[in-house]
């Protein structure tokens, strides 16, 4: 029996699911009210001359399941780790999956060199360097295939209107403080300012 290895499938809701990405499918053996599995797609087969080639679908598909472990407060969203393999026949949708880059303190500094036409050139670009990649939480906020997602909804807690205000304008000051500085690393003064929000 010849068999080959796909690159990418699609799934029930039409889109294109490709080898590394995160995709929801269901569990055949599971009872129909639980929860989708999460996953991670490393492997697609397929039967050479099969009915499922006539139809360019996948015979096994290979899957690392993961577990939803808790809540991240930073994000309001929920943590996986994955925790084991399945075989399956077909996926239900492809999934957002983030790093946990806030709690990790991931940065842009690494550089890399930039390719054009499969030639290195002199160009850098950064990249965010990842600490603890294994560290990922699932993006329930995704609109793209709420239908699916929303299974795996948090409840948001509300924020403060004159608190919300406050930060995000402290983070803009912030921001631009420190692009000043690295934009004119010889300039000795800087403009302060210095606001208060009435409650």
């Amino acid at each position: 029996c010849l068999y080959q290895t796909c690159q990418s499938m699609v799934a029930s809701s039409g889109e294109t699911c490709r080898l590394g990405g995160f995709v929801l499918a269901q569990d055949p053996h599971a009872a129909s009210l639980t929860l989708p599995l999460i996953g991670c797609l490393h492997e697609l087969l397929q039967i050479c001359h099969s009915p499922a080639q006539q139809c360019n679908q996948a015979n096994w598909i290979l899957l690392e399941t993961s577990e939803v472990t808790g809540s991240a407060d930073i994000y309001n969203l929920l943590w996986i780790q994955a925790s084991s393999w399945v075989v399956l026949l077909a996926l239900t949708c492809c999934i957002n999956v983030q790093h946990s880059c806030a709690r990790h303190r991931c940065t842009g500094l690494a550089a890399v060199s930039v390719y054009e036409e499969c030639e290195k050139t002199m160009k850098t670009m950064r990249r965010i360097e990842h600490l603890v990649p294994s560290d990922l939480i699932l993006n329930t906020a995704q609109m793209c295939n709420a239908t699916h997602m929303q299974q795996f909804h948090t409840q948001v807690q509300q924020l403060h209107h004159n608190r919300a205000i406050h930060t995000g304008a402290a983070a803009e000051l912030n921001a631009q403080k420190i692009m000043l500085e690295f934009e004119s690393p010889l300039c000795d003064t800087l403009i302060w300012c210095e606001f208060h929000v009435i409650t």
